[in-house]
């Protein structure tokens, strides 16, 4: 099996946060492995490892310890891709976080989603980081909670 993929979308939001704030773009993309064409267009391809270090990498360098939370409140799900797009167009929750739980891979690789529904009362969508070493980072995890 291969690296695990994203779409590159959420990286070219952070590449615009990082160059709003002023910082040179080229130092981070390097250290986890991107370049300036990676994050050129929201319809490309990344690496989810070198995804995650470039958000966790810009929570350090925008000085933002709720760096994530605040990257996922910036957006609306419309602005998610795909996945938004089936989402907002399911007729009900249940739905649209089932139809999460089914297309997420089409977009994001790295996350092992579950959506459960007991039948009456609540649904749960839980979801982690697929490869267990990334399972300590937050920024990604509070960056899909603030968008939800």
């Amino acid at each position: 099996m291969g690296a695990l993929m994203i779409e590159a979308r959420w990286a070219t939001y952070i590449a615009n946060d990082l160059r709003r704030a002023g910082l040179a773009l080229d130092g981070p993309l390097k250290e986890v492995g991107l370049a300036r064409t990676d994050v050129a267009s929201p319809e490309g391809r990344i690496p989810y490892a070198a995804y995650m270090g470039l958000i966790e990498r810009a929570a350090l360098l925008l000085d933002q310890p709720g760096y994530g939370l605040k990257l996922g409140a910036s957006y609306d799900v419309r602005d998610s891709g795909l996945v938004g797009f089936i989402a907002l167009n399911s007729p009900t929750l249940g739905d649209a976080l089932s139809n999460v739980e089914r297309y997420i891979d089409v977009t994001n690789e790295g996350l092992d989603v579950a959506f459960e529904w007991p039948g009456s009362g609540a649904g749960v969508l839980r979801f982690r980081e697929a490869d267990a070493p990334m399972r300590g980072l937050r920024h990604h995890t509070e960056q899909s909670m603030a968008l939800l």
